[in-house]
Order: structure tokens, then C-alpha cells, then sequence
């Protein structure tokens, strides 16, 4: 098998194994580990060294028991709690937008903007959810090296640029845009206590954190629309997997649409990104539907409505807040 083939099966049978272990040990929610392996094998090109796997898990431990600390000292001073959870995510955002690599800024962000959430409901439920980020960022990490061994081999290396910073001035107006975006849905989550929404949530936040004010409104619209395809798509998995409900259906109806999708991503196109959006939410989408206890179509209903109205909602502040124009860069006619 080439190199590509190698990418495949890592990421298929990474997702499917770590997926299918969540399941198992009956962890909640199950959907942190496939999705928190898919985002190493899809924003690390090589097997992580060790420096940067213990790195990773240090970083989501460490962001989780901020996040959890922030709420017991703030629990009584709501609105606090909120201005610094959305000065975080300004700043993550911010970072982002000069290039910084994106497993950091993004793992912190969905500690800060999903524990609060939890904590308000219950301290000891945000306990046992910032544990489970922790476990997952570890589980993720085991298992990318895991299916490094089976399958090693990688693209040849290129001499990639470094991410690229955007200008000061475009930097603060990408920060403030993905601000307001996941801000008010946090302020919602917080006001009307609605934890059920953590998926939409965690989803539109993994979106902000791909926004780039350089790829223009097309490439924003794209995202997320992706994000509510991906949870439409979760549907087939559902139904592939009501037919025959058990262990061994559900894994290989996670591996079968791992393959297919892994395939489509390793094209390393423009539009890889779109279909990773996608992955992502069909597994959060496919995790929490089949994960509770009430009917398994109403509650996948429930998830894509929550994945509709924060994709509107975010159409409508990229709408609203969207640079008129695009930047542009000077060339040398225009300098002369």
C-alpha cells in the first residue's frame, strides 16, 4: 500500500478503535475520543513524537481543570464567568489567526466554552466531564500511536510554509467574528441551562476555529454547511446500525464510513477541510443520538435541529460582520 492507503487505515480503524472502546467502557460522552483522534491524524502529517502527544494531553487536562477551577471560583457571579470564558476564546481565536497550530487554541476553547456550561448544572457532572476530556485526549493519543505501528508509512516531506499569520488588523476582525459567534450560543446554553446542546456547541466551535477571513464567505458558508451535512449524514450510519443493533454492526458501520470518508480526506484538496468539518459532526451527531436512552430518531432529530439553528446563527453573524471586502494583496503594478 502507498502512502495514502497507509492514511486511510490509520485514520479508519484510529476512529473505529477508539470509538468502539468509548462504546465498551460506556463513557460519556463517546464521542471524544474518535473525535479527538481524528484531529491529530488530521492536523499532524507524521506520527507524534513524544514531546508532542504528552504535550497534547497536558494541554486538554490542563484547559479542562482551568475551565473547572474558573467555575468554582465564579459559580456564584454568572456573568463573570461568561466575560472571561469569551476573553478566552477571543484570544485563542486571536492566536489562531497568527498562526498558531490548531489542536491548542481548539482544545482549549471547547474546555472553556463546554465546562461552564455543564458546572451550572451540576459541579460534580462538570468534574466527571472534565475528567472525560482528559481521558480522551489520552485515549486519542495512545491510539494514533497504535496505528502508526500497523500502518507507518507517510507522504514524502515537502518544505510546507508555515501556517500563515494573517495582518494585525485582519487577525482582530477574525478573533471578534468567531467571538460573537460562539459567544451567544455559550450565553444561551448558560441562560436556559441547556446542556443537550453541548454537541451543536463543541461542533460550531471546531467551525470558528477553521474560519479564515483570506478564504473568503464562500469557504465560511462551506464549513458550515459541511457541519449540518455531516449530522444529516449520521442518519445512514443510525439506520445501518438499527437494523442489526450490536457491537460487531456498530463497528463495522463505523469503519465502512471511516474508510469511505478517510478517502475523500487524504485528496489533501481544498476541500478536505469541508469533509473533516463534516466527520466530525457525524460522529458527534451518530454518538449522541444512539448513546441516550429516549428514542434514538427523536433525539438524532433534536441534534440536527440544535446543528441547524447554530449554523444559522452563524451564517447570520458572518453575514452581518463579514468584511465587505476581501483583502487586498499588493502586487507589483500597483506599486509602481
Amino acid at each position: 500500500m502507498d502512502a495514502r492507503a497507509h492514511a486511510v487505515m490509520r485514520l479508519a480503524f484510529g476512529v473505529t478503535f477508539a470509538f468502539v472502546v468509548a462504546e465498551l467502557l460506556q463513557w460519556t460522552p463517546t464521542f471524544l475520543p474518535p473525535v479527538f483522534t481524528a484531529v491529530l491524524l488530521t492536523n499532524i502529517p507524521v506520527r507524534p513524537p513524544p514531546k508532542v502527544g504528552f504535550g497534547f494531553i497536558i494541554l486538554v487536562g490542563g484547559s479542562a481543570l482551568i475551565a473547572l477551577l474558573l467555575c468554582a471560583a465564579l459559580r456564584g457571579a454568572p456573568v463573570i464567568l461568561f466575560g472571561i470564558t469569551a476573553l478566552v476564546v477571543f484570544r485563542a481565536l486571536y492566536a489562531l489567526a497568527h498562526g498558531a497550530g490548531a489542536p491548542g487554541p481548539l482544545m482549549l476553547m471547547i474546555c472553556i466554552t463546554a465546562i461552564p456550561v455543564v458546572s451550572l448544572q451540576s459541579p460534580y457532572v462538570a468534574g466527571q466531564f472534565a475528567y472525560a476530556l482528559a481521558r480522551a485526549a489520552f485515549v486519542a493519543v495512545m491510539v494514533v500511536w497504535l496505528v502508526y505501528l500497523f500502518w507507518p508509512k507517510v507522504a514524502p516531506p515537502k518544505a510546507a510554509p508555515k501556517a500563515a499569520a494573517m495582518p494585525p488588523e485582519l487577525a482582530l476582525r477574525s478573533a471578534l467574528l468567531g467571538t460573537a459567534i460562539v459567544a451567544p450560543l455559550m450565553l444561551t446554553c448558560l441562560m436556559f441551562g441547556l446542556a443537550e446542546a453541548l454537541p451543536a456547541m463543541i461542533a460550531t466551535v471546531m467551525i470558528v476555529s477553521s474560519l479564515n477571513l483570506q478564504g473568503g464567505r464562500k469557504q465560511a458558508l462551506g464549513l458550515v454547511l459541511a457541519n449540518i451535512a455531516g449530522g444529516i449524514a449520521s442518519l445512514a450510519l443510525i439506520l445501518m446500525l438499527v437494523l442489526n443493533p450490536s457491537l460487531a454492526t456498530f463497528t463495522l458501520v463505523v469503519l465502512a464510513g471511516s474508510l469511505i470518508i478517510g478517502w475523500r480526506i487524504t485528496r489533501g484538496d481544498p476541500m478536505a477541510a469541508l469533509v473533516v468539518v463534516a466527520f466530525n459532526a457525524c460522529l458527534i451527531v451518530f454518538s449522541s443520538s444512539i448513546g441516550s436512552d429516549s428514542g434514538t430518531f427523536s433525539i438524532w432529530l433534536t441534534r440536527l435541529t440544535h446543528f441547524l439553528i447554530a449554523g444559522a446563527f452563524s451564517v447570520g453573524m458572518m453575514a452581518l460582520l463579514w468584511p465587505r471586502e476581501a483583502p487586498q494583496t499588493p502586487t507589483l503594478e500597483s506599486n509602481k
